[in-house]
C-alpha cells in the first residue's frame, strides 16, 4: 500500500468495525478486505493486521473472536445497548435542551452503536417540554472552565411572561457572582453560585441565563460543600437545612426514599406507620411535597414546618369557600 493509504487506513477501518460488529456480529478477514476494496483500499492481510495493531495501541479494543461457531474481528463499543438506551432516554428527558439539541446528542450516542445493536433499541419518546434557549451548551462550557478558575461571571437572568416573552429580573440589571458547581435535578440543570455582596449561595437554571459572559476578576475561594448545599435544598429551593421528623404510612416508603434519600433515620416503625427525620431546607417545594399525602403523612416537627403547612391548607379552604360562595 501507499505510504498516504496506510496513514488514513486505521481511521477507516475504525468506521468498518464499529459500523458493522458488536458482540454478536464480527468480520472475517475476507469480509474485512472487501469492505475496504469497497472505501477505496486495495489493502492486503498484512496492512490490515498493522491497521489494526495501530488501533490498538491507541486504546481501541478490537479482538478476534471466535465463540458463537463464527470467528472475525469486532470492536468492543463504549456503551451496551442497554447503556445506550439509558443515556438516550437521559437526554430526551433533559428540559435543558432543546429539540434540537437532544436529537444531536441521541444521534452521536447512536453514532457510537454498531448498525445491528442500533435496531435493539425502542423507540424513545420525548415527552417533556423543553426549552428554546439555544445556548445552554455555550453557556455550561463557559460556566464549567470559569468555576475552574474561580472567576467572576456576568449574565441576565429571566423569566417567560403568557406571551412567551423573556422577562429579566432586576430590571436587566446583570448578576455578578462566582460559580461554584454545576448539578442536575428533576431533568434540569442547574448553577450553584456565590454572592460576595450578600454571601450566601443559591441556584439557579442554566437555560434561564444569557448575555453569559467570564470575566477575569478572579474571586476569593470561601469554603463550599456541595453536599452540604445540596442538603439545604428540596427540589433545587435553596433554604436553611433544617432536620424534620414526620410519620409516614408504611405505603409510601418507596417514595420517600425516592425524594429524600435512603440515609434518612427510622426511629419507629409499627404495623401501619413508619416515624423518618431528615435533614431539608423547609420551602414552597416540599409543602407541596407534603400537602399530597394529607392523610398519609404527620409532620411531628420543626413547628416552623407544622405552621406553614396549617397556613397553606387554611387559604386553600379560604380560596375555594369564597368560589362556592358567588
Amino acid at each position: 500500500m501507499k505510504h498516504s493509504e496506510m496513514i488514513w487506513l486505521p481511521p477507516v477501518l475504525y468506521r468498518i468495525l464499529q459500523q458493522n460488529t458488536d458482540r454478536e456480529n464480527r468480520l472475517s478477514m475476507p469480509q474485512l478486505l472487501a469492505m475496504l476494496e469497497e472505501e477505496g483500499f486495495q489493502a492486503d492481510r498484512r496492512s490490515v493486521y498493522k491497521a489494526i495493531h495501530v488501533l490498538k495501541e491507541n486504546g481501541v479494543e478490537v479482538i478476534f473472536d471466535k465463540t458463537g461457531g463464527k470467528q472475525g474481528y469486532r470492536l468492543v463499543h463504549l456503551f451496551t445497548p442497554a447503556e445506550s438506551m439509558y443515556l438516550i432516554s437521559a437526554v430526551r428527558d433533559s428540559f435543558s435542551l432543546t429539540p434540537g439539541k437532544a436529537d444531536l446528542f441521541a444521534a452521536k450516542i447512536r453514532s457510537l452503536m454498531s448498525r445491528q445493536e442500533e435496531l435493539l433499541l425502542p423507540e424513545i419518546r420525548q415527552d417533556v417540554i423543553h426549552t428554546d434557549n439555544e445556548q445552554v451548551l455555550e453557556i455550561s462550557q463557559k460556566l464549567l472552565e470559569a468555576i475552574r478558575d474561580c472567576v467572576f461571571v456576568d449574565f441576565r437572568y429571566y423569566d417567560m411572561t403568557l406571551s412567551r416573552q423573556k422577562k429579566y429580573r432586576r430590571n436587566s440589571e446583570r448578576y455578578h457572582l462566582i460559580p461554584y458547581a454545576v448539578v442536575s435535578s428533576g431533568g434540569r440543570f442547574y448553577c450553584v453560585f456565590y454572592s460576595p455582596v450578600h454571601q450566601n449561595f443559591a441556584n439557579y437554571r442554566i437555560d434561564k441565563m444569557d448575555n453569559v459572559t467570564r470575566t477575569s476578576l478572579k474571586a476569593d475561594p470561601v469554603p463550599f460543600s456541595l453536599a452540604d448545599h445540596m442538603r439545604s435544598s428540596f427540589q433545587m429551593y435553596h433554604g436553611d437545612a433544617r432536620t424534620v421528623t414526620a410519620e409516614f404510612d408504611l405505603s409510601l416508603s418507596s417514595q420517600v426514599f425516592d425524594s429524600f434519600g435512603t440515609d434518612l433515620i427510622i426511629s419507629k416503625v409499627t404495623d401501619r406507620t413508619f416515624t423518618a427525620s431528615f435533614r431539608t431546607a423547609i420551602t414552597p417545594p416540599l409543602i407541596s411535597w407534603l400537602l399530597q399525602y394529607p392523610s398519609s403523612v404527620r409532620v411531628i416537627r420543626p413547628q416552623e414546618l407544622i405552621d406553614r403547612l396549617m397556613e397553606t391548607a387554611d387559604t386553600i379552604h379560604n380560596t375555594y369557600q369564597k368560589e362556592g360562595k358567588k
